[in-house]
């Protein structure tokens, strides 16, 4: 189930044609955190998620914003804009972000939608880029993966496969 803090309103052509939806239902469990790992302090005035929603409305100032919490979900819900709609996974700590994704787009009235991970930062150029051209999957190159985390086959620039546990 999930519940609105603010109405889905049909965007008019040309204004708030693109959703950003960010994911940050998780607790950050290695991280030690007692609070969702989008309000992780960045520095002594912001916390991560603070600098996600500056970081796309300086960008696009006119978007729509998704934010799916499940996680201490009343936390973020006191801290954001009530402009800015909020989607709870009452079910997070039983499911994982391909749910927290489909509670997003099912909440989209755009056919643009930008997924963002809420605990990940991006800068303003990325945020630009991302969410001009067609679609796009950013990645970590550095070959590092562990066992537990999202692995991907790339076969001429293309992403071809994506799963937990792939041979590195």
């Amino acid at each position: 189930m999930s519940r609105f803090t603010v109405p889905i309103r049909q965007s008019q052509k040309g204004q708030r044609d693109i959703t950003f939806a960010i994911l940050a239902s998780a607790q950050g469990h290695r991280m030690k955190s007692y609070c969702p790992k989008a309000m992780i302090p960045v520095n002594r005035k912001e916390v991560l998620l603070d600098l996600t929603l500056e970081r796309i409305l300086s960008e696009y100032p006119r978007s729509d914003i998704v934010i799916v919490t499940g996680f201490k979900s009343e936390a973020i819900e006191k801290k954001i804009d009530r402009r800015i709609r909020i989607v709870e996974n009452q079910l997070y700590d039983q499911t994982n972000s391909l749910e927290e994704a489909r509670l997003a787009i099912n909440n989209c009235t755009n056919s643009r939608i930008v997924l963002l991970s809420g605990d990940l930062m991006f800068n303003s150029q990325t945020i630009k880029n991302i969410a001009r051209g067609d679609s796009c999957l950013i990645y970590d190159d550095n070959d590092q993966i562990q066992d537990d985390d999202v692995g991907m086959s790339i076969i001429s620039s293309k992403v071809v496969n994506m799963s937990y546990g792939l041979d590195k």
